[in-house]
């Protein structure tokens, strides 16, 4: 099966789906800009790709490309599942997006298109000067891969969008004081996998020079006082996901997170944090967890009280309560109404939503 898009008229060029047997053969290839292909049979009906003036993206599914086909491509090669991509694809110079699936074997010398801009593999980086997004996948991490890594990461001077995934749990530590991103970075993600032991070096010292990044989220294996108020300073964040193994005693004070729309902090040992008032003055989206009703009481907040009443913005709350053992009923309920009564003496009456977890 092949599908195409091919416009009515020049000034109407958009992406439309028609089906295409052996028998239809009148096709206006000067004029298809979106080329779907999803079986061997389909791309044996095609002519040369050079056929196709306009081309900008050609998504792949199921098709040997060795077998005769020509690419020429100016924009996005998108390749979803068991294609074998020939060597030939390294001199497509004018590439400028590639989506390959996680285990695709790529031919030598992709370090050559060096106008790829949004590539998912992590081969021949460092030559990538024009790379603004980047999404990185790796089984294990040893002292000469990272040096590979924060070789090519140093030189990708124009990323805007990093993602960091691992199989197994990562330590990312050799990027926490030897990478420092440019100002152009508004994301960065790592997978769940993937820890900071603390705050890297590039937020707790250069928080101010972050001028673009809007949306973090990091995995740690300890958050402080001291790192939550080095987050807090990032002058444009408006999303925070947070994980941490454990932290201290947390306080949100009046001047931080100014500009932040959700904020979302999930501690796995137990959640001590207190909101107070001024802080986090725009939040509308808050998540917490896990708060466990034995450490919370130990460490003075027999109330409960978090200060939610202080999020002066807030319209929606979900809290994570954790039963340990020789958590009673009562104690749960109580958490529970304390809760309920913090949103319902709220201006804005937010709503709440309660999980419980074991």
């Amino acid at each position: 099966m092949l599908a195409t898009t091919s416009p009515t008229t020049a000034s109407t060029l958009a992406s439309f789906k028609l089906e295409l047997t052996t028998t239809q053969t009148d096709l206006k290839m000067s004029q298809v800009r979106s080329l779907s292909i999803f079986s061997g049979s389909g791309i044996s009906l095609l002519p040369s790709l050079s056929s196709f003036q306009v081309l900008r993206v050609l998504d792949l599914e199921n098709c040997d490309l060795k077998k005769g086909c020509h690419l020429d491509l100016k924009h996005t090669l998108i390749v979803t599942s068991d294609v074998r991509l020939p060597s030939t694809i390294v001199e497509l110079r004018r590439l400028m997006f590639l989506q390959v699936p996680e285990n695709t074997i790529l031919p030598e010398g992709m370090g050559n298109l060096t106008s790829l801009e949004s590539p998912n593999f992590g081969k021949e980086l460092r030559n990538l000067t024009k790379l603004r997004e980047l999404e990185l996948w790796w089984d294990e991490m040893d002292k000469s891969l990272e040096e590979v890594w924060i070789e090519s990461l140093c030189n990708l001077h124009e990323i805007q969008n990093l993602r960091i995934f691992a199989v197994g749990d990562s330590s990312l530590d050799f990027m926490g004081e030897r990478w420092m991103p440019s100002g152009r970075l508004w994301r960065f993600v790592t997978g769940v996998s993937c820890l900071f032991t603390i705050i890297p070096a590039w937020i707790r010292k250069n928080s101010s020079l972050l001028t673009n990044l809007t949306d973090l989220d990091i995995c740690l294996k300890e958050l402080r006082q001291e790192d939550l108020k080095a987050l807090g300073r990032l002058p444009t964040l408006l999303f925070l996901d947070l994980d941490a193994d454990k932290s201290e005693c947390l306080l949100t004070c009046a001047g931080e997170f100014c500009w932040l729309r959700s904020f979302r902090l999930c501690i796995k040992d137990s959640l001590q944090l207190t909101f107070q008032l001024g802080a986090l003055p725009r939040v509308e989206i808050v998540y917490l967890g896990y708060f466990s009703m034995q450490d919370t009481r130990d460490g003075g907040n027999v109330d409960f009280d978090v200060g939610l009443e202080n999020l002066l913005s807030l319209e929606l709350v979900y809290v994570y309560l954790r039963r340990t053992t020789g958590t009673i009923d009562s104690d749960m309920e109580s958490a529970k109404s304390a809760l309920r009564h913090a949103a319902q003496i709220h201006p804005n009456h937010p709503t709440l939503v309660i999980k419980e977890s074991s």
